[in-house]
């Protein structure tokens, strides 16, 4: 009978347990991360840039995150070896607005599972050369942040 009593209890311990603790499935987001397209042709002085930061897939998350975006010129340099060599020795940091751009954008927030496409504006400086055109993305607020930036070569040319 003594084993019955133990069979019993523990039948009633482990059948009842579960039955109270239903696992909840954390949500799963689609996370985007943006990119820009950047001009491949010479560019007119003053001419008035509409860009496009297009979303793409990334893995999903269980988090929704802040995100900024933002767009600058850095320059001018009068050859493209000039502007590799000092973007290569201290380039931009990660941040909206850029610091030390001759021409920026504003800066759009969105979030990182809007997946929307989103339009900025960036006006070319007068000075016909050769500029770093320098993207950013910043993912989160706060100290919980990660930033990615890329850089590209634009030319203006006197028409």
């Amino acid at each position: 009978m003594r084993g019955l009593s133990i069979v019993l209890v523990l039948l009633i311990t482990t059948t009842c347990g579960p039955a109270f603790a239903t696992p909840q499935a954390s949500p799963r987001y689609t996370y985007y991360q943006y990119t820009l397209a950047i001009p491949t042709t010479p560019l007119a002085p003053n001419e008035q840039l509409h860009l496009m930061w297009e979303p793409r897939p990334a893995p999903d998350t269980t988090a929704v995150y802040a995100v900024q975006l933002c767009v600058g010129l850095f320059g001018p340099w009068e050859t493209v070896a000039a502007l590799k060599t000092a973007m290569s020795a201290a380039g931009p940091g990660p941040a909206c607005p850029l610091k030390g751009a001759v021409a920026t954008s504003e800066t759009l927030r969105t979030t990182s599972n809007s997946g929307l496409r989103l339009a900025t504006e960036l006006v070319v400086p007068s000075a016909p050369s050769f500029y770093d055109i320098h993207q950013v993305s910043i993912d989160g607020e706060g100290t919980a942040t990660s930033a990615m930036s890329a850089g590209g070569i634009i030319e203006v040319r006197g028409r």
